[in-house]
């Protein structure tokens, strides 16, 4: 709980009288049942907002400071939100303002929140902001591993790392995207183009982490690849 012996509290840089904000800000609630809205004025996103002074920055206009009401309920409520977390809440409700309603958590708390309960749909692929290619190049990429370019001349070619490519070519990553390799078609099919360069390479004295390399596979894929070679 807070400490209610508190006068002024400091938001957003500002500071201001606690008794005052509070009868502003519980002056624009409606309180019922359920949800306790806030009725008056809202950001573009729809969340409640309340003023809290202007101020005025070198070489800027002054300017007017608000803090969303959802925020300032938890703060009024709990105390300080703890650094790097954000205030969701429980309801759903973008308006509401009950204390019980809201909760601290993470940015990706809240996105999961906003899939489960149907308000966004899934971010996957390009759509993802954490995304560092786009749907073309991952269809490039898996055309160029059926074609067996080596997955290290692959991720050069993208700017990403070997692993990255690897989990693109088997649909562990982008897995919603067509033409993933699994490990069976994959192995079934590269074996049969593999064995006449693996045996050059060995004629021609390479160490078998060369052609791991050249391959983009494992030391142990290709001393497999060794034994089937010699069978067939």
């Amino acid at each position: 709980m807070p400490d209610q012996s508190i006068i002024f509290l400091t938001l957003h840089g500002v500071t201001v009288d606690r008794a005052q904000l509070e009868e502003r800000f519980w002056s624009g609630v409606d309180i019922a049942e359920g949800c306790w809205l806030w009725k008056r004025s809202t950001t573009k996103s729809g969340y409640g907002k309340i003023f809290l002074a202007k101020v005025r920055t070198p070489n800027k206009p002054l300017r007017g400071v608000f803090i969303d009401t959802h925020r300032l309920s938890y703060i009024l409520a709990h105390g300080p939100i703890p650094d790097g977390l954000i205030v969701r809440h429980k309801c759903n409700v973008k308006r509401c303002v009950r204390p019980d309603h809201l909760i601290c958590g993470t940015y990706t708390q809240n996105a999961d929140d906003a899939v489960r309960d149907g308000l966004r749909k899934p971010m996957r692929g390009e759509d993802s902001p954490r995304a560092i290619l786009n749907d073309v190049q991952v269809l490039w990429a898996r055309q160029q591993a059926r074609r067996n370019v080596p997955l290290k001349d692959i991720a050069q070619q993208l700017s990403v790392s070997r692993p990255i490519v690897s989990q693109i070519i088997r649909g562990y990553a982008w897995a919603h995207l067509p033409g993933a390799i699994t490990s069976s078609r994959k192995h079934s099919r590269r074996i049969l183009d593999v064995l006449p360069h693996l045996r050059e390479y060995l004629e021609d004295g390479k160490d078998i982490g060369e052609i791991a390399e050249h391959f983009g596979v494992r030391r142990t894929t290709i001393c497999r690849w060794i034994v089937i070679s010699n069978e067939v």
